[in-house]
């Protein structure tokens, strides 16, 4: 995806963490002015969400360890659905009832916010994500106690034009944390905002010639970017450089080498975006070159035919239990099951047999 350009960083270290708080009702209320009726902000806001940690992850290092949405849930139309979504997305929705006040959800990120900074230590970046609020008096907060601060919003550059001596590293336009296609839908013929931070577009690839991918090395690299990184359009190569030194060894082979081969033979291509705090790259796998498609078929046949493993504490039987031992044999008795723990009730269509043969 594609971002503002950022420098408002910390230097990195293995503690630090970050937490995002959304203002869930703000941002649901501008996407939904962007919206048709047929379309649903939430799935948008699940794409900013996913989209801003993983870049906080993979880019800058920094597991995000909070992440919570604030509104009154109860006030939208499919709330309950909304409120059980989030929480698979490992994001707690925090209920602000406007009943009590009409800015809850805003009053209570802030409590929340202020309340993290001074209790956990480990926190050292704090992302915003909301609609149009500007969250002025928060940010300055933040940033006095040292904090990284980033404020994600549909109104990026109207607010770091209004609040300019915060710095424009502050700012991050959340149309560039979208899909193409959901960019698409908000945006319709306008100018997308990556372009208008200077990021140019995917051009199509033409009269790409494509070369054998010989070298067991990037074949297998193909592989390994299928099975750590092939849910993505496109890839992280800092992440991706990290993990092919892990899985295949600086010492044997060069990860950058192996990718300018794979790039020579067509399989793959870099391209530049803007990001925070400094340019980075992405790799993007030519899914019509022949060596791809013959690797990601084997992959994916062999992935399938694989036997289900079962830990040894996750036995394939669904009534198996500890303290069920194998049947004894004795010459008076012969082979005798021992009894079962009382509370255990199995269906008498499955109840148990003992062969005794």
């Amino acid at each position: 995806m594609r971002y503002s350009k950022y420098s408002n960083h910390q230097p990195r270290h293995q503690n630090r963490r970050a937490a995002v708080f959304v203002d869930y009702e703000d941002l649901y209320a501008s996407l939904s002015e962007r919206l048709d009726n047929r379309s649903h902000p939430d799935d948008l806001i699940v794409e900013v969400i996913d989209e801003l940690r993983r870049y906080l992850l993979e880019e800058l290092r920094t597991p995000t360890n909070l992440t919570a949405a604030y509104a009154d849930f109860s006030s939208l139309s499919n709330g309950s659905f909304i409120q059980r979504t989030l929480a698979l997305q490992d994001v707690d929705p925090r209920f602000a009832p406007t009943s009590v006040q009409a800015n809850a959800a805003e009053i209570q990120l802030c409590a929340e916010t202020m309340d993290v900074l001074h209790q956990r230590d480990d926190i050292t970046t704090f992302a915003i994500v909301t609609g149009g609020r500007a969250y002025l008096p928060l940010l300055q907060q933040l940033k006095r106690y040292g904090r990284t601060v980033l404020l994600v919003t549909l109104e990026a550059h109207r607010s770091a034009d209004a609040l300019s001596f915060m710095g424009e590293e502050v700012f991050v336009d959340a149309y560039n944390l979208f899909s193409e296609p959901s960019r698409k839908l908000l945006l319709g013929d306008k100018v997308p905002s990556a372009v208008r931070n200077g990021a140019a577009p995917r051009e199509p690839r033409e009269n790409i010639t494509y070369l054998t991918v010989t070298n067991d090395a990037a074949r297998q690299t193909l592989e390994i970017i299928e099975e750590h990184f092939g849910q993505y359009e496109e890839v992280y190569l800092t992440p991706l450089l990290r993990k092919l030194s892990e899985l295949l060894g600086d010492e044997e082979h060069d990860p950058k080498s192996i990718i300018n081969d794979l790039e020579d033979a067509g399989a793959v291509w870099l391209e530049k975006r803007r990001g925070f705090p400094y340019d980075y790259t992405v790799l993007i796998v030519d899914t019509e070159h022949p060596d791809v498609q013959l690797i990601r078929q084997d992959y994916y046949e062999q992935k399938a035919v694989e036997p289900d493993v079962f830990p040894e504490d996750e036995p394939q039987d669904p009534y198996y239990y500890d303290d069920y031992e194998d049947p004894v044999y004795s010459e008076e008795s012969g082979y005798v099951a021992p009894e079962a723990p009382d509370d255990i009730d199995y269906p008498e269509s499955e109840a148990r047999e003992v062969d005794t043969d």
